[in-house]
């Protein structure tokens, strides 16, 4: 993981510096992407490392629905 991680790094400052020279694309773009998925990364694994999990509330039964909305 931590292998795959330094060459997405590696592989995105390189390209913008390739990008900065041939277009004219400023570098600090490769560091926002970067960062980005730095982020990313580590809200997923906090995520899975803490079980989150989204729950919705129970349905109500439509005959208490509808003594709510009578009253």
């Amino acid at each position: 993981m931590v292998l795959a991680a330094g060459i997405f790094v590696a592989g995105m400052l390189v390209g913008s510096d390739s990008m900065s020279r041939v277009v004219g694309v400023p570098t600090d773009i490769a560091d926002v992407v970067v960062a980005t998925s730095l982020i990313a990364v580590l809200v997923a694994t906090l995520l899975a490392q803490y079980r989150v999990r989204w729950r919705t509330l129970p349905a109500r039964p439509l005959e208490a629905a509808a003594r709510s909305e009578a009253s």
